[in-house]
């Protein structure tokens, strides 16, 4: 038997990154629609990100791919100040991707960025590397003390050369049996009773 993603580091422990805290250089709290940019060397979990928010506001956080599509996304209800947002983001292995947040959700009160002090790339473990934003290299953008998973082996990623497994079918994540679409959540489902989930980048 042997595993197809398997990972040493994936049970050792969850790695944080980006920029640590916005002590890194100046900066100000940011009405607008911006964004940092990252590259992702294999499938994992963005957990967790510290964000400063100058009022209490409604934000809806966005993992996009490169062409802006959202991923996933998550809605909270912000107090003013710093404070940790759970985002539990399935990342694919992909170049390009985006976290930002949704269209308009900083028209009235702002999330606070770095113009001064950033210093790219910002690698987290040997998962993901934070390149960019879209303002460009002199900017950093919300999401602060980055906290992302390795995905652990499950059964699904046990490759058997004695064990043919066959495709039955493909559903979405409401369990409907559909095609193979690109840029979308499936969940593969097998013979032997093995399901994986998969995310398909254009």
């Amino acid at each position: 038997l042997s595993a197809s993603n398997y990972n040493p580091l994936a049970n050792v422990t969850n790695f944080n990154g980006g920029a640590l805290d916005n002590t890194i250089g100046s900066g100000s709290f940011f009405l607008g629609d911006q964004h940092i940019i990252f590259n992702s060397n294999e499938e994992c979990v963005i957990r967790s990100a510290d964000i400063y928010s100058e009022n209490p506001n409604n934000i809806t956080f966005e993992i996009r791919n490169s062409n802006g599509l959202v991923l996933d996304d998550t809605t909270y209800n912000l107090t003013a100040g710093k404070q940790n947002i759970i985002l539990n983001f399935d990342v694919p292995n992909s170049n390009g991707l985006q976290l930002g947040v949704s269209n308009g959700a900083l028209s009235n009160s702002g999330l606070y960025r770095n113009n001064t002090g950033v210093n790219y790339p910002y690698n987290i473990g040997d998962m993901i590397s934070v390149t960019g934003s879209s303002a460009g290299n002199d900017y950093y953008y919300f999401y602060y003390n980055i906290e992302v998973e390795a995905k652990c082996l499950d059964v699904s990623a046990i490759f058997d050369p004695f064990n043919k497994k066959n495709l039955t079918k493909i559903t979405d994540i409401l369990g409907r049996e559909v095609n193979e679409k690109l840029n979308t959540t499936l969940f593969y489902i097998y013979n032997d009773g093995t399901v994986e989930k998969k995310i398909i980048i254009e």
